[in-house]
């Protein structure tokens, strides 16, 4: 395995990591996504870097309006989601896990 990929795979594991005890420790949906939305954005940025790409200030921006828009999105869920007592926790648990596929397609393991 390249350098590059073995530290795309550290800065990926390493982001899994603390958005998984982001996740952890925070009970409430809502304000996790105000802090797993900065960890996502620096493993892009770090990825970018690994591959020597320079992301332009449209792509920068674009990434945080995402950001924006998954916080305002999780707190959204978790309004409606609180009228159907257990459907909130199915619903951040489908949310949270749903990347790992993604990356295990990608990068094996």
């Amino acid at each position: 395995m390249d350098s590059q990929s073995q530290q795309a795979r550290a800065a990926i594991h390493t982001a899994g990591v603390l958005a998984g005890a982001v996740g952890l420790l925070s009970p409430i949906p809502g304000p996790d996504a105000a802090l797993i939305a900065p960890i996502q954005a620096i493993l892009v940025l770090r990825l970018a870097s690994v591959y020597g790409v320079r992301p332009s200030a449209a792509a920068l921006k674009s990434a945080g309006y995402a950001a924006l828009g998954q916080v305002v999105g999780k707190g959204s869920a978790r309004v409606l989601t609180a009228f159907v007592p257990g459907l909130g926790s199915i619903a951040r648990s489908v949310h949270q896990e749903s990347g790992q596929p993604c990356l295990r397609l990608r990068y094996g393991d």
